[in-house]
């Protein structure tokens, strides 16, 4: 997402909608990117972004989200998650991911920005 939004040139925007939080999460990010790239109606403030329920329309919009949110923030924070425990459940967690972020591209691209995708997931996972 932070790849995206740089190469938009959103990232002072986004920050600002976002109640000037330098360091936004994953899901405020997203949320932000959803609001203002496919949202018929857009939220005016973060915190009516969260009122009319962008939890919501996140999970329907990108199938995975949830738990890959969970397995990320528990990851982050020091927390077993066995949401990848067997190699099934990694390589669904991984396919997931990975449409997520080429919907995130074609998002991108419907609204003008072609982004190249310099990243492979060798690169990715190896940093």
């Amino acid at each position: 997402m932070d790849y995206i939004v740089a190469k938009m040139k959103k990232r002072q925007q986004m920050t600002k909608f976002l109640n000037n939080n330098p360091y936004p999460g994953m899901q405020d990010k997203l949320g932000w990117f959803y609001n203002e790239y496919v949202a018929r109606t857009k939220a005016a403030s973060k915190k009516q972004m969260y009122d009319i329920g962008i939890n919501r329309r996140l999970r329907r919009k990108f199938p995975g989200f949830a738990k890959l949110y969970r397995f990320r923030n528990d990851l982050s924070h020091g927390v077993i998650n066995s949401s990848a425990e067997s190699l099934a459940e990694a390589q669904e967690l991984r396919k997931q991911a990975k449409a997520i972020v080429a919907n995130l591209f074609a998002i991108a691209s419907n609204a003008g920005y072609e982004i190249p995708r310099v990243t492979t997931y060798q690169d990715a996972i190896s940093s």
